[in-house]
């Protein structure tokens, strides 16, 4: 924001199970933060239970339509952490504002109303990104776009429970996302 004056309109948060446990989810919290969330707690037990969506009035800012890119033990030691994520692109997505206010929403109308993915990694039981495999040692340019397109594609959404239908379609947004990690 500093270097461009604005907040991005989308960007990718790359989750990483052992980051997660070191950080106590702060990656987690600001992905949630800039797409204008905010957990809601059970006093009783001091657990999240669920998701408030904050009126744009209220943020101050537009939100911010998060991809979410998982890890293979992020995976498998967060399920709970996953629908909660999921439940927060639903609830966002699902709003009735103006596409400057929430870009999400504008992507699920301009999707017909169909769901959209923002969760994605490795199918269960698969670990590690798997660019090591796909980078040969005389790998030209184009050979290793094409490697990078195939693993792109066989990601696969990531919804409640940590299991998705199978293969998703990008967000539009990707291409233009900013990407970074937490």
């Amino acid at each position: 924001m500093q270097t461009h004056g604005e907040m991005p309109r989308s960007l990718v948060i790359d989750l990483w199970g052992s980051a997660t446990l070191r950080t106590g989810g702060e990656e987690i919290a600001q992905g949630l933060s800039l797409m204008g969330c905010r957990p809601t707690w059970d006093p009783a037990t001091g657990r999240v239970t669920g998701m408030e969506v904050l009126p744009p009035a209220v943020m101050g800012r537009p939100r911010v339509d998060v991809t979410w890119r998982i890890s293979g033990l992020f995976r498998d030691l967060f399920p709970a952490q996953i629908a909660l994520i999921d439940a927060a692109v639903k609830l966002v997505a699902a709003r009735d504002e103006d596409e400057a206010e929430n870009p999400l929403a504008a992507a699920r109308r301009a999707a017909n109303g169909d769901t959209l993915a923002r969760i994605f990694g490795n199918a269960p039981g698969a670990y590690g990104a798997g660019v090591e495999d796909l980078l040969g040692g005389d790998a030209n340019q184009d050979e290793m776009g094409a490697d990078i397109r195939g693993h792109v594609a066989r990601l696969r959404r990531r919804g409640r429970r940590g299991r998705g239908p199978g293969r998703a379609r990008l967000p539009a947004a990707w291409p233009t996302a900013t990407c970074f990690s937490i």
